[in-house]
């Protein structure tokens, strides 16, 4: 029950269940489904409206619920549908997404709709405790995404990747005491909940939380949970054989992983030997052993999907960094002065060495069936590089030949070579560690000018290396405030009015150079 996004992106699977689902998310459930097993309820897109209240949403949702508990206590047919063995509904909540995005999770509107959210799970666990009167329902409460300060959810970060999980109900266990050392930290601190031990998953266990396999089997310590985490690794190890497959089908020079392929029959049935051992230990009803059994192969069988996930990555890796250096060494022959680059008298070489790896990659590529992309990624750098080859080899060759280089405009040149991949390489850790930047301020503000600027530049203009200094030092403080900052209309407008008279100041002081001004229009008669 919910509204049809615009996530265009998103594409269908197959899914068997009773649902009242999402109308953006609701294809991935109904396309491919057994006729008669998907049953929908949707608001229409236009109802979906950031300018208005967004708990209309919501209630909208459970309005339908209602609507339909109370159209099955007349209707027998509907009563014996929704009264079928493993019934799923699926309720899905927009309203918080919305308003998230619209006020920020801070905002009282935020804080209202988390209300709304909240006596709506009150109203539906009493609608359906009213209704089936056998209390065999079970409750699982999570999100798709969090969300920051701001109101984006598109990144990594923490706040966007956490979400919460609360299950409850039939066949659920209680919270356990917590263990030592601590399984909080930092971040579940604030909850009030230290007593209990904290259990992250990955989003995607949800799927096997809400099998449901046998009522009751999360509660019951034996074979139920035995046997659910046996079903569980033979999930992920058919997910990792077909992943396998269309893997080593495609690769020229494929290399399993490790772990699998010590089997004898682990091509066919990854984890055979591992599977058979577990199957044993239930058969001797040594259920514990069984359990930490599939652990380990569930453990490994997530190793592996990881491994096939990324098999390419290196490679990837490997051409997207070398089109980048063929991109700054093509901007430098093009940047420098005309007198140090000279450029290569004969390209039959160049141009024989640039097709022969071109066709290579491209060979391969359609050898595995390598997405189109693969083709593009290497035509990059077999593009830039060739440039900056044909434009500088030249003086490359003529350093080469001569006896007489000088050796010390040499060494700064390497020294100079060497400073520059150590500021790039400091800009790429600054992603993660913003005092980088500030660094990188205060040397380019007091010791860059210290130790490059000619002295009668500083005399001619005595203010100009205190000014420079200065502005720079200011701007280094940025980068140590906390990025998520609010909108501020003062200090948008405050910055507009420093620049404003930072213009005014500049073209006062300029006023005798009438050449350098750009505002000194001049007519010729």
């Amino acid at each position: 029950m919910e509204n049809q996004s615009g996530m265009f992106s998103w594409r269908s699977a197959e899914a068997s269940a009773n649902s009242d689902i999402p109308q953006d998310i609701l294809p991935m459930f109904a396309q491919g489904a057994t006729p008669g097993k998907v049953d929908t309820w949707c608001y229409h897109e236009d109802d979906e409206d950031f300018t208005k209240d967004a708990t209309a949403l919501d209630i909208w949702v459970l309005d339908q619920l209602r609507t339909l508990f109370h159209n099955a206590s007349t209707d027998a047919s509907l009563s014996a549908h929704l009264h079928q063995e493993k019934t799923v509904f699926f309720l899905h909540l927009l309203g918080l997404d919305t308003t998230g995005h619209s006020y920020r999770p801070h905002s009282k509107e935020y804080m209202a709709n988390i209300q709304v959210v909240d006596s709506i799970v009150r109203q539906t666990e009493a609608m359906f405790s009213e209704f089936y009167k056998d209390e065999s329902t079970s409750f699982v409460f999570t999100a798709d995404h969090g969300m920051s300060k701001i109101g984006n959810h598109g990144d990594g970060d923490p706040d966007n990747t956490r979400t919460p999980l609360i299950a409850w109900g039939a066949g659920v266990r209680g919270p356990l005491p917590d263990t030592t050392p601590s399984s909080h930290d930092e971040y579940s601190a604030p909850w009030g909940l230290s007593h209990l031990l904290r259990q992250d998953v990955d989003q995607a266990d949800i799927a096997a939380l809400m099998n449901p396999t046998r009522p009751g089997y999360l509660r019951s310590e034996g074979k139920g949970q035995a046997r659910a985490a046996l079903i569980n690794a033979q999930v992920l190890l058919e997910h990792y054989r077909v992943k396998h497959v269309l893997k080593k089908t495609h690769s020229l020079f494929y290399k399993p992983f490790p772990y699998f392929s010590d089997d004898s029959e682990w091509e066919h049935t990854p984890g055979i030997k591992g599977l058979a051992n577990i199957t044993q230990l239930l058969a001797t009803e040594r259920y514990n052993d069984a359990r930490k059994a599939s652990a380990e192969l569930i453990k490994q069988a997530l190793a592996g999907l990881r491994y096939l996930e990324t098999y390419d990555r290196s490679l990837i890796r490997g051409i997207v960094i070398s089109a980048y250096l063929g991109w700054i060494a093509f901007s430098a022959a093009h940047i420098l002065p005309e007198e140090f680059v000279q450029p290569l008298q004969s390209t039959f070489v160049l141009n024989a060495v640039s097709a022969v790896i071109l066709v290579a990659f491209w060979a391969s590529f359609a050898l595995q069936k390598s997405p189109a992309t693969f083709y593009a990624y290497m035509a990059f750098p077999v593009y830039f590089w060739r440039h900056a080859i044909k434009a500088t080899g030249g003086s490359v060759v003529a350093l080469t030949k001569n006896p007489a280089v000088d050796r010390v405009a040499l060494t700064k040149v390497i020294v100079r070579g060497c400073l520059v991949v150590a500021a790039l390489q400091s800009m790429v850790v600054a992603y993660t560690h913003r005092s980088i930047w500030s660094i990188g301020f205060v040397i380019m503000g007091l010791v860059w000018p210290l130790l490059t600027w000619p002295t009668e530049m500083t005399k001619e203009d005595p203010y100009l290396f205190p000014s420079w200094a200065g502005l720079c030092t200011i701007t280094a403080i940025f980068p140590l405030l906390p990025v998520d900052k609010a909108e501020s209309v003062m200090l948008i407008l405050a910055g507009g009015f420093v620049m404003l008279h930072i213009g005014i100041w500049a073209l006062i002081s300029n006023k005798d150079r009438k050449e350098d001004n750009p505002f000194n229009l001049q007519s010729s008669s």
